[in-house]
């Protein structure tokens, strides 16, 4: 949708966060409610966000306390829209292409549920997989799935919320108040910003820890987090590899952890002895928004004499490229839903 009314806009609408989330809710809203003005609020935009340095390997992890039947859902939706962008001619700018891999099951019970909406899902015995890699004394699946590359992808959707009429504001914003005589609908999408924005104490860090490699004899994914303490991931992108990695909670250490980088090394060449081969780019070091369960929720707020709604969708852990587009539309449901209940009301 690239028209615009010229009339007073049906709402107008901040978005506080300049992510991941923050730019699928923007594009999102302005491709699903006409005559909506989206302005992007944020101390920090693409591509120095943390999502900027992700892989983007679209794949459905549990995400502490959140219901999978959620995050399934919410994945599926991020798997369709990669779906439909691979069949135009803008999916390689955007960073996003189908990627096939092993995925270590282990006692994941949710494993099964994949089969729904991944592309495909094979479940391999621990037989086989000992065979293929000796380090794995598990069953395992192989799986496609897609990549939806951090920094392209955040280059792509910015561009793509520009192009739609978005408007975009570098600045801190040190709470709702500051907003409220201005819009009429805030999207508070500042992971871990919250804890300190909204006082919200179930907002933790997750310290994540990877090394970016040169490694082109790398073709497929393989994954094996069956313990968050020695969790091993290999994820190809279009011109590295990215090697992992850790899930520390509470950690708020950026620095690079030597130790932390040696135990990734190693555990990446146990699985694929190759990798010794590859050449070294860079370490990155990020906290991702943790939560006790991802918050995405509408709530009414009162600022200076004015009430106003908040759709809060934050807390999604390392999860972020991964649920943001299926997030992105139920923040645009609960939007519809407030807008329709506000204009009702004046009837």
């Amino acid at each position: 949708m690239e028209c615009f009314s010229m009339s007073r806009p049906t709402a107008k609408v901040a978005i506080v966060g300049g992510g991941i989330n923050g730019f699928s809710c923007g594009v999102n809203i302005l491709q699903s409610i006409p005559n909506t003005e989206v302005t992007i609020l944020a101390e920090v935009l693409p591509p120095n966000t943390t999502g900027d340095n992700a892989a983007g390997l679209i794949f459905p992890f549990a995400i502490n306390e959140t219901k999978m039947e959620s995050v399934l859902k919410w994945v599926k939706e991020t798997i369709v829209f990669c779906n439909q962008m691979s069949l135009t001619g803008e999916a390689a700018a955007a960073g996003i292409f189908p990627q096939s891999g092993f995925y270590v099951v282990g006692d994941d019970d949710n494993a099964l549920q994949y089969k729904d909406i991944l592309l495909t899902f094979d479940v391999i015995s621990a037989e086989k997989m000992k065979v293929i890699m000796p380090s794995i004394n598990s069953k395992a699946a192989f799986a496609t799935t897609y990549v939806m590359e951090g920094e392209p992808f955040l280059a792509w959707l910015t561009k793509r919320f520009r192009r739609y009429g978005g408007n975009v504001q570098q600045v801190k914003i040190h709470s709702l108040s500051e907003l409220s005589s201005k819009y009429d609908i805030i999207v508070n999408c500042t992971g871990m910003g919250a804890k300190e924005l909204v006082q919200d104490n179930e907002v933790f860090p997750v310290r994540g820890q990877v090394i970016k490699v040169k490694a082109p004899f790398i073709k497929h994914f393989f994954i094996d987090q069956r313990n968050d303490l020695t969790m091993t991931y290999i994820i190809p992108t279009s011109e590295t590899v990215t090697v992992g990695g850790t899930a520390q909670k509470g950690n708020y250490n950026v620095d690079v952890d030597l130790s932390d980088k040696k135990r990734i090394m190693d555990g990446a060449c146990r699985m694929i002895p190759n990798l010794k081969n590859c050449t070294y780019i860079r370490d990155w070091v990020g906290l991702r928004p943790g939560r006790r369960s991802v918050r995405l929720e509408k709530e009414t707020m009162h600022f200076n004499g004015k009430t106003i709604s908040v759709i809060h969708n934050y807390g999604h852990g390392g999860a972020g490229l991964t649920l943001s587009w299926g997030c992105a539309k139920d923040v645009v449901s609960l939007m519809k839903q407030d807008i329709a209940n506000k204009i009702s009301s004046r009837l």
